[in-house]
């Protein structure tokens, strides 16, 4: 990797440099990594991945964020959150996430995935998500635990 800094950059600082670099790491790059970052490098990839095989469009993300909420976003992820180009990825415990992204045609995709040992399964999800449910949506697709969401696959 680059001459980036891990170890005087802050989180912020961080989750951006890793949110550039990921989409195009290998495994073992990955592996290359500082612990701390490698499970965030894991998970971008792997969302910029889905991201192109699904057609979705480029995102503001903080205005995304903005209409997700503060109080949501941190139920669901205590204020941990992965911009990408075409979303957000909300990381909700136990090899769960949330990936909320933008489709084509200005509605939501909110997906739960779950990820271990370097393998990435949809658990739910849900499509068609207007602004105004965005926020309501991510906090169900966090709740693995006892609330059951969307399609799996």
């Amino acid at each position: 990797m680059d001459d980036f800094d891990f170890c005087c950059a802050s989180r912020e600082e961080i989750a951006v440099h890793v949110a550039d670099v990921a989409p195009g790491m290998t495994d073992d790059e990955i592996e290359a990594l500082p612990r701390p970052v490698q499970a965030a490098a894991r998970a971008v990839r792997d969302a910029v991945a889905l991201a192109d095989r699904e057609g979705f469009r480029e995102c503001n993300t903080r205005e995304l964020l903005r209409q997700i909420g503060i109080g949501n976003i941190l139920a669901i992820s205590g204020g941990r959150k992965i911009h990408r180009l075409t979303g957000v990825t909300l990381p909700a415990g136990c090899g769960y996430s949330v990936t909320v992204d933008l489709a084509g045609n200005d509605t939501y995709v909110i997906r739960r995935i779950f990820s271990r040992a370097g393998r990435t399964w949809v658990k739910g999800e849900r499509t068609g998500i207007y602004c105004t449910e965005v926020g309501e949506q991510a906090y169900q697709a966090s709740c693995f635990r006892n609330v059951p969401f969307g399609d799996a696959r």
